[in-house]
């Protein structure tokens, strides 16, 4: 069942529309998707994919842990969250992973608590790192100082967890952040530790810039994607950490240049077998899309590329399907086929 593919949540514009999931291969031409028998409500979010296995968060209250293939899933409550502070904002950041060594699946959850008021000084500490490990019943923390940019993209590969951190004069609801590192968090030792970057990030607060940047994982390399504008069209330049941790392996995969209307939308998936690139539609959250955008090597050209099958998706992500099985690591582990059976096809914490 290891083909490669990739996975999209998919919804209807109904009141209490349920969140879906189908996949397609994405190197196979005129590939149709499959709707696999699954659906949850309330509608979620697709944390990620982890050999086989998909995490998906309203990002408020509960996350699923779910295989597609079995239709094995289980539900993991946020538990009790600290109250957020009289006018402040709390947001939550989400990633999914595995450690090879122990076998184990971990979430972890970002804990953010800022406030809008300019006249309150950056809590350095209000950012809270909670680790789930699959089949116990618990979120543990993890002492940190760090402060995540939920905005960069979260990404898994080689055994950890990266995100950017920001600068220690921004603030999280700045519109435009400036970051100070790349930050992994490794899924076994549960540590953290910092990955050399491509470019170096200027210290000044007073430094403007034009450039945004993204992580994203191509040819099972951790990638980093520049954005910028330059003669009415955004250049995206596609780097990748050919050997992971040594600096001066970042290598630039290509420049893909967009009109500007279009650039600013579109990040990298994944690499096809024939060097061409499938991008995704980065547009406002809610929103619904219907194709991902196709880059060809040969001809310099993106086009739409439509998901055969797949309409209002919501979010996409890396796939391959597998047969592993939730229940072998969690006892609260059901079947869509068991919830049926009873009678409640309506997956989601609101039946509990």
């Amino acid at each position: 069942m290891h083909n490669s593919r990739i996975i999209f949540t998919t919804t209807s514009n109904r009141i209490n529309a349920r969140t879906r999931l189908s996949s397609l291969e994405y190197d196979v031409a005129c590939s149709v998707a499959t709707t696999y028998e699954i659906s949850f409500l309330p509608k979620l979010i697709m944390v990620g994919s982890c050999n086989g296995l998909v995490c998906l968060s309203d990002y408020k209250t509960f996350m699923a842990i779910c295989n597609p293939s079995t239709t094995e899933y289980v539900e993991v409550s946020f538990g009790l969250v600290e109250q957020v502070p009289g006018r402040c904002y709390r947001i939550f950041d989400l990633g999914f992973g595995h450690d090879p060594l122990t076998n184990t699946y971990k979430v972890v959850r970002v804990d953010i608590t800022y406030s809008k008021r300019t006249d309150v000084s950056i809590d350095v500490n209000d950012c809270k790192i909670l680790v789930y490990t699959l089949g116990t019943k618990e979120w543990r923390r993890i002492e940190t100082t760090c402060r995540f940019s939920t905005s960069g993209g979260r990404v898994y590969v080689n055994g950890a967890l990266h995100w950017f951190t920001m600068a220690d004069y921004c603030r999280w609801d700045d519109k435009h952040y400036f970051y100070k590192c790349i930050m992994a968090f490794n899924i076994g030792r549960e540590e953290l530790y910092e990955v050399p970057n491509v470019h170096r990030y200027h210290a000044s607060k007073t430094k403007t810039t034009d450039r945004t940047h993204h992580l994203a994982v191509l040819q099972g390399c951790l990638s980093k994607i520049t954005l910028y504008s330059d003669k009415g069209f955004t250049n995206t330049d596609i780097w990748l950490m050919k050997d992971y941790g040594v600096k001066d392996s970042w290598t630039k995969l290509l420049s893909i240049a967009f009109p500007v209307e279009v650039g600013c939308k579109i990040k990298p998936l994944v690499v096809r077998q024939q060097g061409g690139i499938l991008l995704e539609p980065k547009i406002r959250y809610g929103d619904k899309k219907r194709y991902l955008y196709a880059y060809d090597p040969i001809t310099c050209s993106v086009n739409e590329y439509r998901v055969g099958g797949v309409v209002n998706w919501i979010n996409v992500s890396t796939y391959v399907e597998s047969l592993v099985s939730i229940a072998s690591f969690s006892d609260g582990t059901h079947t869509y086929e068991e919830t049926k059976e009873e009678g409640n096809t309506e997956v989601g914490v609101e039946n509990e």
